[in-house]
């Protein structure tokens, strides 16, 4: 966004949201009263600075906040209220937060707007070593018995923790290599038969003070689902490692397992890693595997989202979900909660009690209560359905909602994202603003924003004023999208609307360029001459060629096939069988200004892999500033600050280092010996 366009939007936000209710004001008393029945009215019930009951006219002075209130117990209220934040409010049952014991031994709470108790939770927990007990007013307790977690290993100290016991290894214990897995046993998520599979890593940390061996893995699994996805792309229930894998002190090597089943049903196994870890019985680290396979069948829900509107302030309204079995095959509901972060006035009213299941063409109805605190304040939460289709394991449905005291004008502004919170480059994201709704009028403008990764300079389709509009990002990391409306009298919306969605490649090498070249008043004009032309390189480890930066050793770069850049966009590297998708790819190619480039490598063969960026041609707007992002098994393992290159110049970026038949990949700066990059201008390239 300009900077005009900011100002812009700042001042619709305060025409919008103007007056001594809005949020942010700095009140700390609201000016809100409440009548015998609990609705709101107008008046003044608070006066500032009481020191005693005396100085209010109710002889009720708040003793910590030292203003004049409705409340400050029970007694004070109505009969049938009770006194809740210092108001009396009709149909609270209980205090929001307040646990009680039932006979069977399982905790109920009272929900967040104090007006019924919810379902009882067991207190059983996963952890074996806990004694679990449930206690009026604080609800489940789970008492820890280290003694329990004993493993018969002198070289371990053993304590129960949350979840589950934790074996840590002496000091004395551990100068020489010492294996952890992480994470310590694999729940795979639903997967259908025949048709899915499902695969999770798990790294092998050396956690002592001397190296560590790994000499093999393997899969215990009678039923045949769980497998080992081991270079070059093969499925192994076990492989040697011939010799030994070295791992050192602070590293990790990477395991793959795959889920694969073929029928119906609950499976488990057990994946073993071999090393010569001497705290561990036969050196054998084992990581427990579970999965299940269920049938071809969908969960959905109704509506997308719960949008309460304009809510008057200190009552409570309800909404329902309908969950439904849109599928073929029964689907378990684990879990409905209200997510973690969202706002604490709404809660949930009524449901079945999950775990529960839902046959085909079966559903069931959430009810979700919202009880707005405070007026012209707009709330924002998430319920989530946790279930086992698998395609939406966790449904998350928006929750809005704004305390109304009186009449509200400003609309609401509401973004709509079904995508995935993270995705791949050059993947399409779409989105819509027509949740958004108006209090006092029809919504009918829609100004969208978007803060992108630097170099980025992606543009909504069709348009930036469009009800729906998508984008395609080229630049990895993370976009914001934002959404203030407008309704039919002019009035800004209340709030500006957010999405996150994380732009990441799943490739087990990728490798960005971009830049940015401020003689080139617009870098985002296409075609020949239109903007600088900076060059990215792959070259493979068995790249050589001439020595042209006269440092003595063959530089790599315009290497044939073993380099892979714009001339040599997908080359043949190792296994010349196709099947095998171990060549690198450019994924794009710009020569007209800003990039990105991008090239990725799946199934890397061991070897030092070089990166390289040559300035080919700056089309007369000079120097341009170079950024490099390389990623690493879809995590970002380099990032560079931005360097200024001229034309001609050759930057000698980084080392990509593949070992342990591709499951270690280490990523290094290549600088000078005062820490600078390693630039030789005016490469002669050929």
């Amino acid at each position: 966004m300009k900077v005009g366009s900011k100002l812009f939007f700042v001042l619709m936000l305060m025409a919008g949201c103007g007056g001594s209710g809005a949020v942010g004001d700095g009140a700390d008393v609201e000016d809100v009263a409440a009548d015998p029945d609990g609705n709101v009215v107008e008046g003044d019930s608070t006066v500032e600075g009481c020191t005693g009951n005396a100085d209010c006219p109710g002889g009720k002075c708040h003793p910590v906040k030292k203003v004049c209130v409705e409340c400050l117990q029970d007694e004070h209220c109505p009969e049938g209220e009770r006194c809740v934040s210092a108001e009396c409010v009709a149909g609270v049952l209980c205090a929001p937060g307040e646990y009680q014991c039932l006979p069977d031994g399982t905790a109920q709470a009272c929900n967040e707007v104090g007006t019924a108790w919810l379902e009882p939770e067991p207190c059983a927990d996963e952890a074996e070593c806990t004694t679990d007990q449930c206690t009026d007013g604080i609800g489940c307790q789970h008492i820890p018995d280290d003694q329990a977690c004993d493993d018969g290993n002198d070289c371990t100290t053993d304590s129960c923790k949350p979840g589950g016991c934790a074996n840590q290894v002496k000091p004395e214990c551990s100068k020489g290599g010492l294996a952890e897995a992480q994470p310590a046993s694999i729940v795979f998520p639903s997967t259908v038969p025949g048709e899915q599979m499902a695969q999770k890593n798990v790294v092998i940390q050396n956690i002592g003070l001397g190296d560590l061996t790994v000499t093999g893995a393997s899969i215990e699994d009678p039923e045949g689902v769980f497998f080992l996805l081991l270079p070059p792309s093969s499925f192994e229930t076990a492989r040697v490692f011939s010799p030994g894998l070295i791992v050192e002190p602070g590293k990790g090597i990477s395991v793959t397992v795959v889920f694969a089943p073929e029928q119906l049903g609950e499976f488990q196994g057990m994946l073993q890693v071999s090393t010569d870890d001497p705290t561990r019985p036969g050196g054998i680290v084992s990581v427990s595997l579970t999965g299940e396979a269920v049938a071809n069948n969908c969960l959905g829900v109704n509506p997308q989202e719960l949008v309460f509107g304009g809510k008057e302030v200190g009552v409570v309204h309800t909404l329902d979900l309908q969950i439904k079995n849109c599928g073929d095959g029964l689907v378990p509901v684990f879990k409905v909660y209200v997510a973690p972060g969202s706002a604490p006035e709404f809660a949930i009213e009524g449901m079945l009690k999950p775990p529960y299941d839902l046959d085909a063409g079966q559903s069931t109805v959430v009810t979700v209560g919202f009880k707005p605190t405070e007026p012209d304040h707009v709330y924002q939460g998430k319920l989530v359905v946790e279930n086992a289709a698998p395609k939406t394991p966790a449904i998350e449905i928006p929750l809005t909602g704004m305390g109304v005291k009186g009449a509200a004008t400003c609309p609401i502004a509401v973004v709509s994202y079904d995508g995935a919170a993270q995705v791949e480059p050059f993947k399409k994201i779409s989105l819509s603003g027509k949740s958004s709704y108006g209090l006092a009028g029809s919504v009918v403008g829609y100004l969208w924003d978007l803060v992108q990764p630097w170099a980025s300079f992606v543009a909504f389709q069709p348009t930036g004023q469009s009800v729906d509009v998508s984008v395609e990002p080229q630049v990895t990391g993370e976009y914001v999208f934002k959404l203030a409306v407008f309704d039919d009298k002019g009035t800004a919306s209340c709030n500006v609307a957010s999405k996150s969605v994380l732009v990441i490649p799943e490739q087990d090498i990728y490798v960005e360029l971009v830049w940015h070249t401020p003689g080139d008043a617009n870098e985002q004009d296409a075609g020949f001459g239109t903007g600088a032309d900076l060059d990215l390189h792959l070259a493979s480890p068995v790249a050589a060629g001439k020595d042209r930066d006269g440092d003595g050793e063959p530089d790599g770069w315009f290497d044939g096939v073993n380099d892979c850049f714009s001339k040599s966009v997908e080359p043949e590297w190792g296994n010349p069988d196709p099947k095998a998708m171990d060549n690198p790819k450019m994924l794009r190619s710009d020569m007209d200004g800003a990039g990105p480039e991008a090239i990725m490598l799946d199934h890397p063969a061991d070897g030092v892999y070089k990166v390289g960026v040559f300035y080919k041609d700056d089309s007369g707007f000079g120097p341009s500033a170079a950024r490099l992002t390389v990623y690493a098994h879809s995590g970002k393992a380099l990032a560079t600050a931005p360097v200024v290159l001229s034309k001609g110049d050759l930057w000698d970026a980084a080392r990509i280092e593949v070992t342990n038949q591709g499951l270690q990949v280490t990523v290094t700066p290549v600088e000078t010996d005062t820490g600078e990059a390693m630039v030789t201008p005016s490469y002669p390239a050929p």
